[in-house]
């Protein structure tokens, strides 16, 4: 009986570079980079979008003398940020801020996380509900410092 060894390392080459596309489902709302198999976001997702994507994705190697591939599919599901409130880690916040402190010196730094920490495309706003009935105090409600 004879045995066979193999030795060495996978060849590199045509054979090892793989190249991706997408064959079908992306309605013109994704694009797949073609060496590096990243799946983008190409228009904006409105309430008109499909609630799901069904995408079909080829991965093919540049092998000779023949290409070998493979399908799959791929499920994005779309889901309203509308229906993730946001969430303090904590419920209270405190800060100490000396008398000499300069005007418009950042005191405290507050963010938010939305239920499922989506990230979502929409960012959460901030506002001073109570407290600051004298205008001492600025947020931005955009970006917190």
């Amino acid at each position: 009986m004879k045995r066979l060894e193999v030795r060495g390392q996978l060849e590199a080459g045509v054979n090892s570079e793989v190249k991706y596309s997408l064959l079908a489902g992306d309605g013109g709302y994704f694009s797949l980079e073609e060496f590096s198999g990243i799946l983008r976001l190409e228009r904006p997702l409105t309430p008109e979008a499909p609630p799901t994507f069904e995408l079909k994705v080829k991965a093919a190697d540049r092998g000779l003398p023949r290409h070998l591939y493979s399908v799959a599919a791929v499920m994005v599901e779309v889901v309203s940020m509308d229906d993730y409130k946001p969430i303090f880690p904590s419920s209270e916040y405190a800060a100490r801020v000396p008398e000499s402190l300069a005007v418009g010196s950042p005191v405290l730094s507050v963010s938010a996380l939305t239920e499922e920490d989506g990230g979502g495309a929409e960012p959460v706003v901030y506002r001073i509900a109570s407290g600051n009935e004298d205008g001492r105090f600025r947020l931005d409600s955009r970006t917190v410092p």
